[in-house]
């Protein structure tokens, strides 16, 4: 009976956050990480360049992801606080608005112990976003991944960021 449960949890697991069917992969050997994306998304490199954005991953033109690398010498955790407080003052001071925290987590990727946190983010011309990070330390780098698509439609892609931020394999 126990074995059932199991088996009946681990379906129902799969069919609300489903693999997707075909995957493609990417590897940065500069930056030492290597991750997977969905078939059909687009990406656009960066990474020869001295940007901390070194890689583009979109759906489309109104849902993508980015894998960001910045230098740390401190603290994990005080490297957070700092980074989301500037993140909403970038974003009010672009799109006008207020971004507001939903949820912060802690999440496990290349068994390293990181977070991510949620957003809801009413620009100043009412469009809603939903914005997602992603904290993973590695060393003295940050490897932060930063999406975001339509509020509404949250449901059919975040499933799509939280495969490529568990995808992702260090160095």
């Amino acid at each position: 009976m126990g074995k059932v449960k199991i088996l009946f949890l681990a379906a129902v697991v799969f069919l609300l956050n489903p693999l997707p069917a075909h995957s493609e992969t990417y590897e940065d050997s500069t930056n030492g990480y290597r991750l997977e994306y969905p078939s059909g998304w687009r990406i656009k490199v960066k990474s020869g360049s001295g940007d901390t954005v070194k890689l583009n991953i979109t759906k489309d033109y109104i849902i993508g992801i980015q894998v960001r690398i910045y230098q740390n010498q401190g603290d994990f955790n005080s490297f957070i606080g700092p980074y989301t407080e500037d993140f909403i003052k970038q974003m009010q001071k672009r799109w006008g608005g207020e971004p507001k925290v939903m949820d912060i987590n802690s999440i496990w990727v290349s068994r390293i112990g990181g977070l991510s946190e949620t957003f809801d983010f009413v620009k100043g011309d009412n469009t809603r976003l939903f914005l997602k990070h992603y904290f993973i330390p590695k060393n003295d780098k940050v490897f932060v991944f930063q999406g975001g698509g339509p509020y509404d439609d949250r449901f059919s892609y975040e499933p799509d960021f939280d495969y490529i931020v568990q995808s992702l394999i260090l160095e």
